[in-house]
């Protein structure tokens, strides 16, 4: 890619103030979306309301929690891995299986008859379960 925008910048005139970077066959601004939404209909993803962004934040998410949030930063070219992390990259919501552990087991007994999706919100420790009718505040009762 830096390859690609060193030769782009020799096409440029550094007098020209209205210079782009990626221009069409024309001289016209290079329309990003459009080409896009070519490929997303190519792929048969058409109407599943996929940005040029959503797919940035998926790819650098999946390196980050893959690679680790340095790898992430690397190929989108940011110098900080805070820029990275708070634009770019989903933070990771894996449940770990320790601490669910020792969240089940500090568990009151009430709370381990409860259905099914409340033990569930415990076990994430992630209030937004929906279709539950336990209530998740107040008593336990």
């Amino acid at each position: 890619m830096a390859d690609m925008i060193r030769e782009r910048l020799t096409l440029i005139d550094p007098k020209d103030s209205e210079r782009l970077l990626f221009f069409s066959r024309t001289g016209t601004p290079y329309n990003v979306r459009r080409t896009f939404r070519g490929i997303l209909r190519a792929a048969g993803l058409e109407g599943l309301n996929i940005s040029p962004h959503s797919f940035r934040r998926t790819g650098a998410t999946l390196l980050a929690n893959e690679l680790g949030m340095q790898a992430a930063a690397d190929v989108l070219g940011h110098t900080l891995t805070s820029t990275t992390k708070a634009h770019d990259a989903e933070p990771d919501r894996t449940v770990k299986p320790e601490p669910a552990a020792v969240l089940q087991k500090h568990a009151p007994p009430k709370w381990l008859a409860a259905p099914a999706c409340v033990r569930t919100w415990w076990e994430n420790v992630w209030i937004g379960t929906t279709g539950c009718s336990w209530p998740i505040t107040g008593t336990r009762e």
